[in-house]
């Protein structure tokens, strides 16, 4: 039972070279075509989006839904590092069992519960260490209450307050669980949301407090979406972020496992267009183009060492933030058989071309985004690169795939990616790779060939093989191949 609330809707290394010719030979990618078709639509409220299955039992007369998720997801990763000289294969099993419960206090006041035991042990696959972790957290806890000025303006108002999930469609702009408060104004061809955030207490008993990174930060956000033509769609975005947490001052000690690196005052402006353009015969192009602008200022903190539990704040720096970002894609959905699918994409996040100015021109993504959507297949999976992963700051991003429906329920597709740097720099924002020698824009190449399996709901199957080929950014190193391979594993209950 997937109740959340729905969005603005390895290999042994030899190996490697042996693969790719045949990856790149075959017919791949995604199809499905009703996937992305249903993302044009507006979302559905809570109340209006109740699970198919009967309710599990009724309490006070009322009906209650209990259900939950077990999964398991394997990460091989090879030579991370990229370095030849090195092993660092390493080996991860995630492993979480997820419950939910809702219950429908009346038809339009539903409370939700979501919670989740995780289990991670890692193997280092040269040494034979392993490190184990376990964790509980707390998902979604909310109360949903609809239609709460009928009287008064008419249906449509709703209000959302406790632990929310926030997500719009592609999760580019945003895709976390927050503590906070929710507005919702919804109409057949209309759709508003507003919400005020801050984390109130831990999400996870990993820490007996907030993340340094997490805590005493308000976010507001802003959504408003508009179906202004059959099958055309226009969304706007904000979101404010305000870090007012303490401001370290220069020579003050602090905990190693409480140091915030930086305090920001930011915003992010910006929309997207989406739709669907029916070309008879010859299927139907899905698109969309999201253009964002971040500004404000931020504090950035140095630290040295001061012991072997603290660290002494060295340095303070302030700086004006504005920078821009757009993303685009298109893909042409075939009507031949096994409905075979074309994907073109470019993403470009703007760089800091003069950081001595004082403004660093460099866009960053929101923090909240998850970069996760899938290409008319029946995966979602990370649309940057599985093993790049990269926030879209300083870099362009060119993405093509091509993919088919394969059995019933299920698709396979090759996805590529190449990544060139707008500024030459020696780091990578949040990328899951090694940060560059700044010598050079050229980033590198990664190939994803991605399969879904779900042919036996509510059983659920994906396969990820990628590979990346370091470029000269990498110096000494480029040329080198990181790989990985992801397996997951979902059972629905």
């Amino acid at each position: 039972m997937n109740r959340a609330n729905r969005g603005l809707a390895t290999l042994p290394h030899g190996t490697t070279r042996a693969i790719v010719p045949v990856l790149l030979l075959a017919f791949l990618v995604s199809a499905a075509s009703h996937a992305l078709a249903a993302s044009i639509d507006l979302p559905e409220r809570p109340d209006e989006d109740l699970p198919e299955k009967s309710p599990t039992a009724s309490v006070f007369g009322r009906p209650l839904w209990i259900g939950g998720e077990v999964r398991s997801r394997g990460r091989y990763r090879k030579n991370f590092d990229l370095d030849n000289a090195t092993r660092d294969d390493n080996l991860e099993v995630n492993n979480r069992l997820t419950l939910e419960a809702l219950y429908s206090i009346t038809p339009h006041v539903l409370l939700f519960l979501k919670g989740r035991a995780v289990y991670e042990p890692t193997f280092t696959l040269d040494t034979g260490a392993r490190t184990d972790k376990k964790e509980l957290l707390r998902r979604e806890h909310w109360l949903f209450v609809g239609d709460i000025l009928q009287s008064v303006l008419g249906p449509g108002y709703s209000l959302q307050i406790g632990r929310l999930k926030l997500s719009e469609g592609r999760r580019w702009w945003w895709r976390t669980r927050l503590d906070g408060v929710r507005f919702h104004y919804d109409r057949p061809h209309e759709h508003l949301e507003l919400a005020a955030t801050e984390e109130l207490a831990p999400k996870s008993t990993e820490t007996r407090f907030i993340k340094p990174e997490e805590e005493d930060i308000f976010r507001a956000f802003g959504h408003a979406g508009r179906i202004w033509k059959e099958r055309q769609r226009l969304d706007f975005f904000f979101l404010y972020h305000f870090d007012h947490s303490h401001r370290y001052a220069i020579g003050e000690v602090v905990p190693k496992d409480h140091e915030d690196k930086s305090d920001a005052t930011l915003l992010w402006l910006g929309g997207r267009a989406s739709g669907e353009v029916d070309q008879g015969t010859l299927g139907g192009l899905f698109y969309f183009v999201d253009g964002a602008w971040a500004g404000g200022k931020e504090t950035v903190f140095g630290f040295d060492h001061f012991d072997a539990a603290a660290d002494r704040v060295s340095s303070r720096g302030n700086h004006h933030v504005s920078g821009f970002a757009f993303d685009a894609r298109g893909t042409w959905a075939t009507r031949a058989p096994a409905r075979p699918a074309l994907t073109l994409g470019y993403a470009f996040g703007s760089g800091d071309s003069n950081a001595k100015h004082g403004t660093d021109t460099g866009f960053r993504q929101t923090g909240v985004s998850s970069n996760r959507d899938r290409f008319l297949g029946v995966d979602v999976f990370r649309v940057y690169g599985e093993l790049v992963r990269p926030d879209l700051s300083n870099l362009h991003i060119f993405t093509g795939a091509l993919g088919c429906r394969i059995l019933r329920s299920s698709s396979v597709e090759l996805v590529y990616h190449f990544y060139r740097q707008a500024v030459p720099a020696p780091f990578l924002r949040d990328a899951k790779i090694p940060d560059p020698t700044g010598k050079s824009s050229l980033i590198g190449h990664e190939w994803d060939l991605v399969l879904g399996l779900g042919e036996w709901e509510p059983l659920e199957l994906e396969l990820i093989n990628a590979l990346f080929l370091a470029g000269r950014a990498y110096g000494s190193r480029s040329g080198n191949v990181a790989e990985g391979v992801f397996l997951k594993v979902a059972y629905e209950f």
